[in-house]
């Protein structure tokens, strides 16, 4: 890979998300609800990947979009890279067997302030991506 083609991708991977939820919504306003983006971040993503890939992957279909044939032919191929990381990033939290995750603990006062402190470090020493919110 040369130095142009690298630079092109690392434009391009934080839009991959954005092209496959495109993919399988067809519309950009259900993309950007979805994705939890305003609207008019989905549009700019659209324009810089269209930039980076060097030809239009949308086009104005009355009030809408549609994909074009170059969008169509890359999506499958994003939604497979995308599917590829996840189910990376699955193996290596399965196989590492390290808690996460975010733990809400009720508590009396003049239990919590001496006893929980401990606990919780203790915990923490062996879960450290195991966070608490105490209520």
């Amino acid at each position: 890979m040369n130095e142009t083609d690298y630079r092109d991708l690392l434009r391009l991977l934080p839009v991959i998300p954005i092209l496959v939820t495109l993919g399988r919504t067809g519309r950009i306003t259900e993309t950007a609800e979805l994705l939890n983006f305003p609207q008019p971040t989905v549009s700019r993503a659209l324009a810089r990947a269209a930039a980076v890939v060097g030809t239009e992957l949308t086009v104005r279909n009355g009030r809408g979009i549609r994909l074009t044939p170059a969008a169509q032919l890359l999506i499958p191929r994003l939604q497979a890279a995308l599917a590829e990381v996840q189910a990376g990033l699955y193996e290596v939290r399965t196989q590492s067997k390290q808690a996460r995750g975010r733990v809400a603990v009720a508590f009396q006062h003049t239990f919590g302030e001496a006893t929980l402190p401990l606990l919780i470090r203790a915990f923490s020493l062996q879960h450290p991506a195991v966070t608490f919110a105490l209520l």
